[in-house]
């Protein structure tokens, strides 16, 4: 028998394909349920990392909905009524995008000498 073949007979085979490097002078090759253990603590890590993503992910969400909300106020929650939340806070933040990109100045208002101030006519 080959060296490999003694290596899946020794730990069932269920590995068919897998090579092991050989262990070195003095070390013994892992135990079945140091194999098996291995193979729970990856599941373990690897489903935790998933929860933790998930939780950061749907944290992620409500702060974009905290913030567009707190941005257009009344007329998020008309768009939200109106086609549903993803789509709502998908036009919502492309009107947010389109609106960053423009030079948006205060208004200066400067009257004519000859004119007078249309409020102080109104009082």
């Amino acid at each position: 028998r080959s060296p490999q073949r003694l290596e899946e007979s020794r730990f069932g085979g269920w590995h068919a394909g897998c090579t092991f490097a050989s262990p070195s002078k003095g070390e013994r090759p892992p135990s079945r349920k140091e194999i098996v253990m291995n193979t729970m603590t990856a599941m373990v890590v690897i489903v935790a990392l998933l929860v933790v993503g998930g939780l950061i992910w749907a944290a992620m969400r409500q702060r974009r909905s905290m913030d567009l909300k707190s941005r257009f106020g009344p007329e998020y929650d008309h768009v939200v009524n109106e086609r549903g939340r993803t789509k709502a806070e998908r036009e919502l933040e492309k009107r947010r995008d389109r609106i960053a990109r423009l030079s948006i100045r205060p208004l200066t208002v400067v009257w004519p000498s000859g004119w007078t101030d249309p409020l102080r006519t109104i009082k």
